[in-house]
């Protein structure tokens, strides 16, 4: 999981403002392993930081995505999420309650053609929480 200080050092040694918007967002991130939309993003940090727009969200997870700090997970149906786990890791979306978990690159084994290969790959299945549920 890329740290709040990483960021931070990272966006002001690519020449870009700390400002607070990009602090409230990146922190969000760095706490979350939930995979959040930009909507989940910005009505999380609306509330510490009302100056954080639309607009702000958006051109701050492009920024973070470009410098390495985060990933995007495209979704079925052209949803987006963000992860700060930047990783090599795999994703299990729950096909009951649409939550999305890291697995572990080394709980997997992927070959292409019969040779080692890497890969990010999704999986679809049951979470742990529905998996345990009646």
């Amino acid at each position: 999981m890329t740290d709040l200080a990483l960021m931070e050092a990272r966006v002001r040694e690519s020449g870009h403002a700390w400002t607070a918007p990009r602090r409230a967002i990146a922190r969000f991130l760095c706490s979350t392993t939930n995979h959040p939309t930009a909507h989940d993003v910005l009505s999380a940090v609306s509330g510490d930081d009302p100056s954080s727009s639309r607009a702000t969200v958006y051109n701050t997870l492009t920024l973070l995505e470009e410098l390495g700090l985060i990933r995007v997970v495209r979704m079925v149906a052209g949803e987006v999420r963000y992860d700060a786990n930047v990783a090599s890791h795999h994703h299990l979306v729950c096909r009951r309650c649409g939550a999305v978990e890291d697995v572990e690159a080394s709980e997997v084994r992927v070959q292409l053609r019969g040779r080692e290969a890497t890969a990010e790959v999704r999986f679809d299945g049951l979470c742990a929480r529905c998996a345990d549920a009646p």
